[in-house]
């Protein structure tokens, strides 16, 4: 660029001021509108094809966030048809008197008549509602002594055959 500076400089002496001034403005139109550049054009379509990509995948975002804000709105209304019409969601006003959560508990309890009363009656622990035990089977003896082992089974004398 210094070089073109002092080439015109030592013109314009020769030449005269006005010939430099039209060579310089040919100079610049030429520059102007000059073609553009192979490695240009390429980058320019790359990038055209990037944000091609980048707006489509702009337009799924949108339309999955749609689609995920009306489910969101579809799962709450079914939830509140469900549970509750209408919900009373983080709401909490500490100047009101709340309920006291022990007040139902005294109602829960029935009054069950006498278990001595029960057990003399034959309903208690005599059992006599059982069916007899099984004759010389210590699993139903109502005494059962658990210090006493159990006997030992006793295996099949005929291995048992499977049919297919």
């Amino acid at each position: 660029a210094h070089s073109f500076i002092s080439a015109l400089m030592v013109l314009s002496c020769f030449c005269g001021e006005e010939l430099v001034t039209c060579y310089l403005e040919e100079m610049e139109e030429k520059y102007k509108n000059r073609e553009s550049r192979p490695e240009d054009l390429q980058l320019i379509s790359e990038l055209k094809d990037l944000i091609a990509e980048r707006d489509q995948l702009i337009k799924k975002l949108i339309e999955d966030k749609k689609f995920y804000q009306l489910e969101l709105v579809n799962r709450e209304t079914n939830y509140n048809k469900v549970f509750n019409a209408s919900p009373n969601v983080g709401v909490i006003n500490p100047l009101v008197k709340q309920k006291k959560k022990n007040d139902k508990s005294t109602n829960r309890f029935v009054s069950v008549p006498n278990l001595s009363a029960l057990e003399s009656s034959g309903v208690g622990n005599g059992h006599p509602n059982r069916l007899d035990p099984i004759p010389n089977s210590p699993i139903h003896d109502i005494e059962f002594n658990s210090s006493k082992p159990l006997p030992q089974p006793i295996p099949p004398k005929e291995p048992k055959t499977f049919l297919r």
